[in-house]
């Protein structure tokens, strides 16, 4: 066990209980140690930005940055009962089969599916399955919104294998398409991990804008062909925007 990080980690929890500042003395004795040793780890909490003082040598509480990592925890338990409404009503209107997907270290892993009816129409992925980040909807649109070099670390950790004719495996042209995503809000996945299953999603935002999680649809080929890629694309886009104002975003045209 480190014993100074178990000591750091019990000072942001005293200060977190406390809706009051409190002085280095009082911050010291209740997690028993002596006031150097606590005053040396405040200053590096403070420098990132998980404890605040008043003052230079004012009392500390605990910062914005605790309150931030606890709204991300929270959007993530929220998530899937937030969206749950949602995709039951998208997949009723559409007869597919409707996916939610959160974004685990730039991958897309699914934490919820609706099936219509109760039947499953495409064989293409469960709940705790990840994604495909080159050749799903869901994989496309969680790895496109991630900082570039997360972007760059994915498309190099595995070779792109060709599941079909229409997998693309040329990572230029991925990077291309990963930047289509980000300006319309949109991923496709055409015929692209399954030879009869199309794919859409859309990212799901949380209250600070950041994307956290996509929803995605999965219909059979002769339905896409049917409809025509828009209709479901248009559809979940609306659907992953609704599910977003429910998580407390607001798009800036509306701020």
């Amino acid at each position: 066990m480190n014993i100074t990080l178990e000591k750091g980690l019990r000072v942001l929890e005293c200060l977190a209980r406390r809706a009051e500042p409190m002085p280095l003395s009082d911050i010291a004795e209740s997690v028993e140690a002596n006031k150097s040793t606590v005053s040396r780890m405040l200053e590096t909490l403070k420098h990132h930005g998980y404890v605040q003082q008043e003052g230079r040598r004012g009392s500390y509480r605990a910062g914005l940055k605790v309150l931030t990592l606890s709204a991300n925890i929270f959007d993530r338990m929220l998530l899937p009962r937030k969206a749950g409404p949602f995709m039951y009503e998208l997949g009723e209107e559409s007869g597919c089969e409707i996916f939610l997907a959160a974004a685990t270290q730039g991958r897309a892993v699914i934490i919820s599916v609706y099936y219509p009816k109760g039947r499953r129409i495409c064989d293409v992925g469960s709940f705790g399955h990840e994604s495909s980040f080159y050749c799903t909807a869901l994989g496309k649109v969680v790895a496109a919104f991630q900082p570039r070099e997360t972007i760059h670390q994915l498309i190099r950790s595995e070779t792109l294998v060709r599941r079909t004719e229409q997998t693309m495996t040329d990572r230029n042209r991925l990077l291309e398409e990963y930047n289509a995503v980000r300006e319309t809000g949109r991923g496709f996945s055409r015929y692209e991990n399954s030879p009869d299953t199309f794919g859409t999603a859309a990212p799901i935002r949380n209250h600070e804008g950041r994307v956290i999680a996509a929803l995605g649809l999965a219909a059979p080929k002769s339905r896409a062909e049917e409809h025509g890629e828009g209709h479901f694309a248009d559809m979940l886009a609306t659907g992953a925007e609704r599910i977003s104002f429910a998580l407390g975003y607001a798009a800036e045209s509306m701020v």
